[in-house]
């Protein structure tokens, strides 16, 4: 029959492109971009405030005025070259194909385009991130040099693992102390000097255990500083009102750090702490996940866990042993690594004039 193609034996007629209206792919990139940012109206504040800024400084700028059905690969490659060639970190290009690549991808599915132009275009890698991390002769020094309440919002990022945000959104009701538990559902954030109350960064709800003098820690503070009901915030400044990163950033971590001997570690240090611990402690990936609110294990794996290499010696270790012992022969017991050790190979050293306190 006229007109049709056989496939296998059976009579099919020939497929027809989906029909397009021209006129929407002669809209420009600024003008499909707006209607496409409109439509995210469940961002985080943070989150949001981030796309804004990449549309205005380094999508728009380069690609805005060009119809968006013109716009090729090549395009885009010649875009991350020109925004590389500015000094545009690695990561923030990331983040600025990774919204490009929205954008386009929503055009396909709404018909405006036929195919997404960034597809197979290849974002620019990253650097592997080093291991870094305090030993507890560390921890006690940074403790001991901040004053109280701070010295207890060290400890929840240490040995809780929060988040800033999470810590500073922590409130009286979240604060299981009969169970030593955390109920960690919140996070706070500033934007453009706007303080947010949101969910946490993965939207997830989870409980934390503490160390038991971390709790005791709590509960003195919880008895002397904090309002009674049950929203009543845990950390708030010296006015009542709540703490805001770059205050406490520029007030309490840098001197306290500095007094420490830690001068230039980052607050979020305290994260990667609290993951060698678990792991030393003989906690699971999943178990340090679940402790750290990770949405799943790669990023466990990929950045908190770095530190695990430095038992790889205790694990060669232990299988030459097992061999041994199969073979028959006499072993003498080996003595144990300690906890505050330098930890892995690559690992940052930081000036350690000061004792550590009794």
């Amino acid at each position: 029959m006229a007109g049709r193609r056989q496939f296998g034996g059976v009579d099919r007629l020939p497929s027809v492109p989906e029909w397009r209206d021209p006129r929407l792919g002669r809209q420009t990139l600024e003008q499909w971009a707006e209607d496409f940012i409109a439509t995210k109206v469940d961002l985080r504040p943070k989150t949001r405030a981030g796309y804004r800024s990449l549309l205005d400084t380094r999508i728009i700028p380069a690609l805005g005025a060009m119809q968006i059905a013109r716009i090729r690969p090549l395009d885009i490659r010649k875009w991350l070259a020109t925004i590389a060639a500015e000094g545009l970190s690695a990561s923030r290009r990331r983040q600025a194909l990774g919204l490009l690549g929205q954008i386009m991808t929503a055009a396909v599915a709404n018909g405006v385009i036929v195919a997404s132009p960034c597809a197979g275009v290849p974002g620019p890698p990253l650097p592997q991130p080093q291991p870094d991390y305090l030993t507890t002769e560390e921890v006690d020094r940074l403790l001991a040099a901040a004053p109280r309440p701070w010295d207890l919002l060290v400890m929840i990022l240490v040995f809780g693992g929060l988040r800033w945000g999470e810590a500073a959104a922590l409130r009286r009701a979240r604060c299981d102390l009969r169970r030593s538990r955390l109920l960690v559902t919140q996070s706070l954030s500033e934007v453009n000097g706007v303080l947010h109350f949101g969910p946490t960064k993965t939207r997830q709800r989870r409980t934390v255990s503490l160390p038991q003098f971390v709790r005791d820690r709590l509960a003195e503070h919880l008895e002397a500083r904090v309002r009674t009901e049950d929203e009543a915030l845990v950390f708030t400044s010296s006015r009542g009102s709540p703490v805001r990163y770059s205050n406490f950033r520029n007030r309490v971590w840098l001197p306290v750090s500095e007094a420490a001997g830690l001068e230039g570690i980052r607050i979020h240090i305290c994260r990667h702490t609290s993951a060698t611990l678990l792991l030393r402690a003989g906690a699971s990936v999943k178990d340090v996940q679940n402790h750290l609110g990770h949405r799943d294990a790669a990023m466990t794996l990929n950045v908190y866990c770095a530190p695990y290499d430095g038992r790889l010696d205790d694990l060669a270790a232990r299988i030459d042993a097992a061999w041994r012992i199969a073979r028959g022969e006499n072993l003498e017991p080996a003595a144990p690594r300690l906890l505050d050790d330098d930890g892995p190979p690559g690992r940052r050293r930081r000036k350690s004039g000061h004792p550590s306190p009794t």
